[in-house]
């Protein structure tokens, strides 16, 4: 055995804590034996060895090898405790003694313990699985808006359809423009201008009324009205998208711009003024004294914006709507005229005008794209000269209806917002 610890063969049982052990009874006398074996404690624990080996000498070393730790028990309760392994304290003792002389054992079989009585746990009812799994509910996505879907055999025998088109030609690029005249403009160089806007005062332009006008929206053709909502033709003899009620005209359309640019804190003027409901010829006359007479007014007005819709009818008929989808909703497009000085008007800052339309047809398809047509530069000034910066809108055209005309005024009205406030 050399080399083998005789106390390998110990069986390792539970920690003392781990296990729920019985409250001891214990008689007078064995009270008393343990009180004194108590105070032996710590000289059993540095003497045991040496007290054993004086007690029995080398024969009882060579016992003690042959008969493992039973024997050294039986020697230590007889000889140095007095008391015999079966009284009725001896597995107490040795308790207390195993924890001392053996510290890597802990209880030893002589202990008893009694399982703590437990009452049965409650049955609990199995539920029945399905066989397959519950399928969720399949939520379709909503489809794409197709504003150019066209069925041409919904249009009613002896109307003209209306066609919805994307005139955006955003494919030619934001230098790309309409023009009727000579003129051969450095697009690339206006569109890079900078300090075409007017300075902007944080400080006097306030939520209106108060603080001093900046903007002026008028309508030289208020009349200028919109076809029904979901219309896919009109006849062709009637008097189509006219109308004197300013909710259903053009006018609807300048009200909602100049909402959104005052809850944008630009203090904006709104004219209602219908100046072609009594003759549509010299209606750009009526609407130039219009401007001059609130330019007298209000000299702080930097912008003036002549909102109209545009009219559309191919050589066959049909009516034309401009539309895109935006958001999951049909929207007008958008045309910007700028005026020059081609046939003879005094207009010496029409350049600058025409950069300040390129520049906001670039912001305008930067936030809402393919909302705006291509700038259409004209020979005559359509009264731009007499302002700062002024321009006529076309918002949508007669195919379009007044809640896609409404959603279009709305975005430009806030891109141009946009632009004032960056000054």
């Amino acid at each position: 055995m050399d080399g083998q610890n005789i106390y390998d063969s110990i069986p390792k049982l539970p920690a003392p804590e781990e296990l729920p052990l019985p409250e001891p009874q214990l008689s007078p006398r064995a009270a008393g034996r343990l009180r004194r074996a108590y105070t032996l404690w710590c000289a059993v624990t540095v003497s045991a060895a040496l007290l054993t080996l004086g007690l029995l000498g080398a024969q009882g070393v060579a016992a003690m090898r042959e008969g493992g730790d039973g024997y050294l028990r039986q020697l230590l309760f007889t000889r140095v405790l007095g008391v015999g392994e079966d009284s009725e304290d001896g597995s107490l003792i040795e308790l207390m003694l195993g924890q001392v002389l053996f510290p890597r054992v802990t209880i030893d079989a002589a202990v008893s313990v009694q399982p703590a009585e437990t009452e049965p746990l409650p049955s609990l009812p199995v539920e029945t699985l399905p066989e397959t799994e519950p399928q969720l509910p399949v939520v379709a996505e909503p489809e794409p808006l197709d504003v150019y879907a066209y069925d041409p055999s919904q249009v009613p025998e002896g109307e003209l359809p209306i066609l919805p088109l994307d005139l955006s030609l955003s494919e030619y690029g934001a230098a790309y423009i309409s023009n009727e005249t000579a003129y051969t403009p450095d697009l690339e160089a206006l569109l890079a201008k900078e300090d075409i806007l007017p300075a902007y005062s944080y400080t006097s332009a306030a939520i209106y009324p108060p603080g001093d006008p900046l903007v002026l929206i008028l309508h030289t053709h208020g009349t200028e009205a919109y076809s029904p909502d979901g219309a896919v033709s009109y006849a062709d003899d009637a008097d189509y998208a006219r109308s004197t009620d300013p909710s259903q005209n053009v006018v609807a359309v300048g009200e909602r711009m100049a909402e959104v640019l005052r809850d944008n804190g630009i203090p904006t003027l709104h004219c209602v003024i219908l100046h072609d409901k009594n003759a549509y010829r010299d209606a750009y006359v009526r609407a130039a004294e219009t401007i001059a007479a609130y330019l007298a007014e209000y000299p702080t007005i930097q912008y003036i914006l002549d909102v109209h819709r545009d009219a559309l009818i191919r050589g066959d008929g049909e009516l034309v709507r401009p539309v895109v989808a935006l958001n999951g909703e049909a929207v007008a497009q958008v045309m910007i005229l700028a005026g020059s000085d081609y046939k003879g008007a005094y207009f010496p800052g029409w350049e600058n005008n025409l950069a300040f339309a390129l520049q906001l047809r670039e912001a305008l398809n930067a936030d809402h794209p393919r909302i705006a047509r291509p700038v259409y530069l004209r020979g005559a000034a359509f009264n731009e000269h007499f302002g700062p910066l002024s321009l006529l809108l076309e918002i949508g055209a007669s195919g379009n209806s007044i809640e896609e005309a409404l959603r279009a005024g709305e975005r430009v009205a806030q891109t141009l917002a946009d632009m004032i406030r960056r000054k």
